[in-house]
């Protein structure tokens, strides 16, 4: 599978490429007055107002350190289990978004799952070093989701794929 690889931290992570829109270089973030500390804020991405969530402050509770080489990598986003959802744009601002490679087929399950990461997935060895995916219809809770994509957002066309 095509997965497009970052760091957070010292560990590595992956997103398959299936689900990437587009990676796009850091941009100026409008902040969300009030939202939680990992909505790093909203951008204008060819006329669609897109929320970006900061990966290493959803998962690591600190703020993702700006390289070079960091990114946001633009997914299609439907919550998981819903089938008939819209798709909608989501950011997802990485720490090293270094490369897109083809992992192995064969993958472990994630050995523990934890209730409060759902989004975390398959792990993959690439390299000899221990990758794992995100599942990233799993990032948010229904609460973040009615906050970030609003029935005027949809109502409004500013829906992507």
């Amino acid at each position: 599978m095509l997965m497009v690889l970052f760091q957070m931290g010292a560990d590595r992570y992956a997103i398959p490429c299936n689900c990437v829109v587009e990676i796009v270089p850091l941009v100026s973030l409008k902040p969300v007055p009030h939202a939680p500390p990992f909505v790093a804020g909203l951008f204008n991405f060819r006329s669609v107002i897109v929320p970006v969530i900061d990966l290493c402050q959803l998962t690591q509770n600190r703020p993702c350190k700006l390289h070079l080489s960091s990114r946001i990598v633009l997914v299609k986003y439907r919550p998981q289990g819903d089938e008939n959802a819209q798709h909608h744009v989501l950011g997802l601002l990485a720490e090293r978004v270094t490369e897109v490679r083809e992992t192995p087929q064969a993958s472990s399950p994630q050995p523990v799952r934890v209730a409060s990461a759902p989004y975390l997935d398959r792990i993959y060895s690439v390299e000899g070093e221990m990758v794992q995916s995100l599942e990233t219809s799993a990032l948010l809770t229904a609460e973040v989701r009615a906050m970030l994509f609003t029935e005027q957002t949809v109502a409004s066309g500013q829906v992507l794929v």
